[in-house]
């Protein structure tokens, strides 16, 4: 599969800016060194629980240029 674009991490800025590419018509190839999205605010963490805050926020993202 050949790219138009890729994008290097899944922080905030990579997650839209490969959504807004690919809601173009752009192939998009995004790359992440970690297991989790959203760069350095991936999760707010308390002892046992963490909560994927950038993910919430990302997901409304999508809804919202869909329409």
């Amino acid at each position: 599969m050949k790219n138009d674009i890729i994008v290097i991490g899944a922080g905030l800025g990579g997650l839209v800016s490969g959504a807004k590419l690919a809601k173009e018509g752009k192939k998009v190839l995004l790359i992440e060194q970690h297991t989790i999205p959203g760069g350095v605010q991936q999760y707010s963490s308390g002892k046992d629980i963490h909560l994927k805050l950038v993910f919430m926020k990302w997901m409304d993202y999508m809804k919202m240029i869909s329409k």
